[in-house]
């Protein structure tokens, strides 16, 4: 109780961190600098040596190095459009922002060497993800990663062929469905500020 009152004199509540919130550090580091400078009128006398060990600054640096990937989160959880070709360009974009930069922290260096491993161990791509990536109309050139550009049309080659082998097979190419297919309604509700715009291809030059 004592602590639960001290707590209500902070402007934010304070967030526990759990571990099967894939992004609950953020979000309890993120709580945790906004009253900061609020802690120390509240904390018992036993926690104020650790609360002074506490680099405030490097704190702020690495919450808004990981702020990329609550928004990478919210936007894999949209339930009411199809997410699956954003899965390619969502993954390509959190390990450009894990790549290191000669003015980086010792300890932001740190945290992007290890989730950039992270993610690459993780995070696998499967076929369907380079082909809808492929298929979407501001995801051609592969601008985010152009070096899987060349296997993403293999494979869209590869299922269109099969697709044919089977119609074939079947005596008929007329009742061959679509094998794929983008959401052309999700593409036109994205907005030029959006973080999965930050992904798109450059505009091409009229010629």
């Amino acid at each position: 109780m004592s602590r639960s009152h001290k707590q209500c004199k902070l402007s934010y509540k304070l967030q526990t961190y759990s571990d099967t919130r894939f992004n609950g550090a953020f979000i309890t580091m993120d709580i945790f600098l906004l009253v900061f400078d609020e802690m120390i009128s509240v904390l018992d006398s036993s926690f104020i040596n650790y609360y002074l060990l506490v680099d405030k600054e490097l704190s702020e640096r690495v919450c808004s190095f990981l702020k990329a990937f609550g928004e990478v989160l919210e936007e894999m959880s949209n339930d009411k459009v199809p997410t699956i070709y954003k899965v390619l360009p969502l993954r390509e974009y959190l390990l450009n922002h894990c790549k290191l930069n000669p003015d980086d922290h010792d300890g932001i260096k740190e945290i992007k060497t290890f989730l950039e491993l992270r993610i690459k161990n993780v995070w696998v791509l499967h076929d369907v993800h380079y082909i809808t990536s492929l298929l979407h109309p501001s995801f051609k050139d592969f601008r985010i990663n152009p070096d899987l550009k060349t296997k993403a049309i293999d494979l869209v080659k590869n299922a269109i062929w099969q697709k044919y082998l089977l119609s074939t097979s079947n005596g008929s190419a007329a009742n061959v469905a679509p094998f794929i297919s983008t959401s052309t309604s999700d593409t036109q509700l994205t907005t030029s500020n959006s973080l999965l715009s930050k992904c798109f291809d450059s505009p091409r030059e009229n010629r």
